[in-house]
């Protein structure tokens, strides 16, 4: 799938620093983190207290992020307590994590943090989660969690739109 025109040229328009810019509302980058529980094959959702709607862990790409890959871990860790070393990084190509996909999506104007209406153009990472523990969401951010099914509808469409997840799931888990 051809990337979204509207990342293209925000990508074309603007240096690193406006693309991280949280305040630039002609769009910035965000990072998220698509976690699969193997082998009962379950997509960790937070429910985002902000947009009210059931979202993989993610957030901001900072200034002082090395790359998108880095600031979807750091967001992770922040919204679940999941650490890196319980995480399986999926689509690694000579030691690089690339995205899944990159999603852009319309952010509704935020009176209570003085945000106009922009776009996220989201970075989203898959990785599988080797862990055994609770989740530990931030009350600040999220509204609980809970666990989906890789086969459900509303992860195909709200969450990764990308057909060969198994393929990629299982390539991972064999090269560890």
């Amino acid at each position: 799938m051809p990337p979204d025109p509207r990342f293209t040229d925000l990508v074309e328009r603007y240096d690193e620093p406006e693309l991280c810019n949280r305040r630039n509302f002609a769009g910035h980058l965000t990072a998220s983190g698509v976690i699969v529980r193997l082998p009962q094959r379950e997509v960790l959702l937070l429910r985002h207290r902000a947009l009210g709607k059931w979202l993989a862990p993610g957030g901001h790409v900072e200034a002082g992020d090395a790359s998108p890959a880095d600031a979807a871990l750091r967001e992770i860790a922040e919204e679940t307590g999941i650490a890196a070393d319980e995480l399986i990084p999926v689509n690694v190509v000579d030691g690089v994590q690339y995205c899944a996909e990159v999603s852009s999506h319309h952010i509704p104007r935020n009176e209570a943090r003085g945000e106009d209406e922009h776009m996220h153009h989201d970075f989203r990472f898959l990785f599988v989660y080797t862990g055994n523990r609770p989740v530990m969401t931030d009350a600040r951010e999220s509204a609980g969690y809970r666990w989906v099914s890789l086969d459900d509808d509303y992860i195909h469409s709200e969450i990764l739109g990308i057909g060969n997840v198994d393929a990629l799931l299982a390539s991972a888990v064999a090269g560890r």
